[in-house]
């Protein structure tokens, strides 16, 4: 056997001897904290569309962002590869994050009638589930640097609006729970403390659907009826972005 073919054998295991000291190929789990900012944007239409004329009582667009502290527990399973001279990894991991923030819009608005009235959306989004693949590369034997890329659902519930306006005999009204679903995009670095625990900085950001509803805003109980007024809003670019600060447990 040459000195080359020698080099390369002694090459090859050195890499694989890098491998095994490296954190985690397998099932792992953890927990984490974070900031978070979400952002909407809604417009909201108030009329009378059966009427031979109908009559608008308003019609606006208002965008808003909100900040919030948030937790998440994590778990997943992680494969390491081995390159010729670099260590590349990909892990598939579901998680369960716990912003359940409200998500509150005031504004003000002016009628057909020239009057300016208060309005008002009240919104809760509750926990976001989800699953990701984060394909990473080590630089070191400890350092990792990885994307995130994934799936998010979140149920949007106590959805209500005021409209606040004399010329409405029901100004206050509730919608039905929404079911949103958005994806993934995001990055991170992994420091591995020891072979079964690690330190994860994050960010990501989530991009949900939108989606439009109605209700009536009259004591009409009849949507055909031609004094029938409703309200029908539009809810539009839904966002979620975090900074997250969390742990891996390696089994």
């Amino acid at each position: 056997m040459s000195l080359r073919h020698i080099s390369s054998v002694f090459g090859i295991l050195m890499g694989l001897h890098s491998v095994s000291t490296l954190a985690g190929e397998g099932w792992y789990a953890g927990a984490g904290v974070g900031w978070s900012q979400t952002g909407f944007e809604l417009t909201s239409e108030s009329s009378s569309p059966n009427r031979a004329t109908p009559i608008t009582f308003l019609n606006f667009e208002e965008s808003t962002t909100q900040n919030n502290v948030i937790g998440q527990v994590h778990g997943g399973y992680q494969w390491l590869f081995l390159g010729e001279r670099t260590v590349f990894s990909l892990a598939a991991e579901v998680f369960i994050e716990f912003p359940y923030q409200n998500l509150d819009l005031d504004t003000t608005y002016a009628n057909d009638f020239g009057l300016e009235l208060p309005y008002s959306f009240r919104a809760k989004a509750e926990n976001v589930y989800g699953i990701s693949l984060k394909p990473g590369l080590f630089v070191t034997n400890n350092l990792l640097f990885y994307l995130d890329l994934g799936g998010v659902y979140t149920p949007l519930g106590g959805i209500e609006t005021n409209l606040n306006s004399p010329a409405l005999l029901q100004p206050e009204g509730s919608y039905d729970e929404q079911n949103l679903f958005g994806i993934r995009a995001g990055g991170g670095v992994q420091f591995l403390v020891t072979k079964q625990f690690s330190i994860n900085l994050s960010y990501a950001r989530d991009w949900y659907d939108s989606f439009s509803a109605r209700r009536l805003t009259s004591a009409s109980g009849s949507e055909g009826d031609v004094d029938a007024t409703f309200e029908e809003i539009k809810f539009n670019d839904f966002f979620n972005e975090r900074a997250l600060l969390d742990f891996n447990y390696y089994f």
